[in-house]
């Protein structure tokens, strides 16, 4: 009988799946917002680059952890980066379930155009500091796992 072949590195192929899944909605999600999106978009680099560049750095930025990922010859580092990419999903979770609030109960454009860029950037501040309190939680939880634990790569 032959030997079953096992996939490598499931963890960050899962994560990465599902961070382009949520990307997915986050972008039409923000289109359902249609001429609110001006005027309501939090990401601080929007109104220079569109919907288009924030989607490309997206695509770098997984990329560039998925290669970080599968290149990490130790653990912790493993870990960390994989930490970060579920932050990162779980956060756009978040806008997507925002958008939608939106697009249920939407502001008038009157009141859309009164949002200046520092409510938006008080808005993204707001969101970083949400998942800052779990993720040093996370990264001491694991330090001291490490304590009791040797963890390893299979290989």
């Amino acid at each position: 009988m032959p030997r079953r072949q096992t996939l490598r590195n499931k963890a960050i192929l899962t994560a990465t799946i599902f961070f382009f899944v949520v990307l997915i909605a986050d972008v039409i999600s923000t289109f359902s917002l249609r001429e609110l999106v001006p005027y309501l978009e939090a990401n601080l680099v929007y109104p220079y680059i569109g919907v288009a560049g924030v989607l490309l750095i997206n695509v770098a930025f997984v990329g560039g952890l998925y290669y970080l990922y599968v290149r990490a010859p130790h653990p912790d580092a493993r870990f960390v980066i994989l930490f970060a990419l579920v932050t990162f999903c779980i956060v756009r979770v978040v806008v997507v379930w925002g958008n939608i609030q939106v697009v249920l109960d939407p502001p008038t454009l009157e009141a859309a155009q009164q949002i200046t860029q520092s409510m938006r950037v008080a808005a993204v501040v707001y969101y970083a500091k949400m998942n800052l309190l779990p993720y040093i939680i996370g990264i001491v939880t694991y330090w001291l796992f490490r304590l009791d634990h040797d963890v390893t790569l299979r290989k």
